[in-house]
């Protein structure tokens, strides 16, 4: 059909929604692509924070791969400092209940 034929209405409709459910979607989209902009901001302000608080210098990814492993240590050093201290206060309990026993008895 050449350009300058006239159109049938209808088909001028459709081809219009078609567009408007285009734009509608590409809207839609952009909306979803703020969200997640904005999310991303506040992880990365939150991550900054984060770092500055811990005092690690951000420019250099080697002293955070050592911190990390620092901190993943001392983790690993208090569960079992922790891990002691429990068993240490089932023996503690067990031997007040055999003194509480002893004098009760």
């Amino acid at each position: 059909m050449p350009e300058s034929a006239p159109r049938d209405s209808a088909a001028i409709e459709r081809e219009l929604g078609v567009l408007e459910e285009g734009v509608d979607r590409l809207v839609r989209e952009l909306e979803e692509y703020r969200g997640r902009a904005s999310l991303a901001e506040g992880e990365h302000a939150r991550l900054t924070a984060l770092l500055d608080r811990s005092g690690v210098d951000v420019s250099d990814p080697a002293s955070l791969g050592s911190r990390l492993q620092e901190l993943t240590e001392e983790n690993f050093r208090l569960k079992e400092v922790l891990r002691e201290a429990r068993i240490r206060a089932k023996r503690i309990r067990g031997r007040l209940i055999v003194m509480e026993d002893e004098s009760a008895g």
